[in-house]
């Protein structure tokens, strides 16, 4: 399909890239929560970022620069959060996954 059929959109690109990666290791799951800790989702795995980033780059690299990054980018990375923003840098999107809203103590 031609790139323009399908453009993307900065503020849904972090929405794709969650779907994506959901639909990727929990098939039928609803969308992975975006604190969550790449183990408790066995994505803690760096071959298998690596694998995740091919499938990333196979989906939207063609309307992207579609080009890893540094390793380094994966080493520190521990939430699902993180893996997205990777992910959406590595693409040169500008778009962030949603900043997580401060807890309320009351």
């Amino acid at each position: 399909m031609p790139a323009e059929t399908h453009q993307q959109h900065p503020d849904d690109g972090a929405a794709q890239l969650l779907e994506l990666i959901t639909m990727l290791v929990a098939p039928g799951d609803r969308p992975l929560p975006l604190d969550d800790e790449l183990a408790r989702h066995h994505l803690d795995d760096e071959p298998l970022q690596w694998a995740l980033w091919d499938a990333v780059a196979e989906e939207f690299g063609e309307r992207s620069i579609a080009e890893a990054g540094n390793a380094d980018d994966l080493a520190d990375v521990e939430t699902v959060r993180e893996l997205v923003d990777v992910f959406a840098n590595w693409l040169g999107w500008r778009v962030r996954a949603a900043t997580p809203e401060p807890a309320t103590h009351g």
